[in-house]
Order: structure tokens, then C-alpha cells, then sequence
């Protein structure tokens, strides 16, 4: 199975939001780098069966920007499991639950996605918001993979890249 690990676009910044976490909305800035990413996904021709992605508002803008562009607006679907803390375990139900599949784009948070793809391949990267991980897992009770390519959106010039992690 291929696995597209999407990391949402930058929200409006938490010391700028008052609201519930779930809530936080895309910036601006993150809605256009968001559009762009789509936009290269659309150019390389990504082919996906279904997009999964976490409750949180920014992920499913996320989700919904890119499956507009992609034509699969009725594709995408709210998974609980892809909530911040999401690791192997989540990942490992979710591919079960969805073994029938060949392809499948998660949108959800870091530095968790990070995580599970440095678990997944034993590689050493860093998924930036907005940056899509490519992952081919051929087994999927074993839980190993291969990274398969690595999409990284141009920096935010206004947005300091330094905070990564910090914003899930």
C-alpha cells in the first residue's frame, strides 16, 4: 500500500487564538501554501483512493484544499485516530481498516507523522507543515517501509520555520 502523510498548512498562530485548539483554523499564508502543494500534487498526477483525515479544522481544510484540487471532494473522510498523538498503533488500525485500498493520503499533525515515518522507513526527516511524506508499505502487519519521496513547500517568508514541530 502507498501511504501520502500530509502534514496540515500553518494555523493561525496559538497565541493569537483564543478559541478551542480544535478549532484553529488555516492562516491566510497557510491557505496558499496549502493551494500550491495541491497544485504540484495535481502536476505529478497523485492518485489516491481515499483521503483521511483528523477532526481538527486545520487538517480537514487542509484535506478538503487538496481533495478539491485532486476531484475527490467525496472521497475524504474524518478519522478520530488521526488526532494529535496519533503513532504506529493508530496508523497500524487505520491500514487494517483499510487494507482493501492500494493508496491512501492521511492528513494530520507533527510531529507525530514525523514520527511514524521515521519509525516506518528508519530514515531521519522532518515532515514541514504543509509537506507531504510518500511511503510504500508492502506489508502492512510487519509495519516497514519505504520512503518513497518527500514534498517540501517553499517557506513562508512572514512565518518563522524555526518553531516546526511546536505547532501540531
Amino acid at each position: 500500500m502507498e501511504v501520502f502523510f500530509l502534514r496540515h498548512g500553518p494555523a493561525e498562530p496559538k497565541a493569537n487564538w483564543s478559541g478551542d485548539d480544535i478549532e484553529r483554523p488555516l492562516s491566510a499564508e497557510g491557505r496558499l501554501v496549502v493551494a500550491e502543494v495541491a497544485a504540484s500534487l495535481v502536476e505529478h498526477r497523485l492518485r489516491v483512493e481515499l483521503v483521511l483525515t483528523s477532526p481538527y479544522d486545520r487538517t480537514r481544510q487542509t484535506a478538503h484544499l487538496v481533495a478539491e484540487r485532486l476531484g475527490m471532494l467525496d472521497k475524504v473522510t474524518v478519522d478520530k485516530r488521526l488526532i494529535p498523538g496519533f503513532g504506529l498503533r493508530q496508523l497500524s488500525k487505520v491500514l487494517h481498516d483499510h487494507a482493501d485500498c492500494k493508496s491512501l493520503l492521511l492528513v494530520g499533525h507533527g510531529p507525530d507523522f514525523s514520527q511514524v515515518v521515521r519509525t516506518l522507513t528508519g530514515g531521519r526527516l522532518t515532515i514541514r507543515r504543509a509537506g507531504v511524506a510518500q511511503v510504500e508499505i508492502p506489508d502492512l502487519k510487519a509495519l516497514e517501509g519505504r520512503l518513497i519521496s518527500l514534498l517540501v513547500p517553499a517557506p513562508i517568508q512572514s512565518r518563522d520555520e524555526s518553531a516546526g514541530e511546536a505547532d501540531s
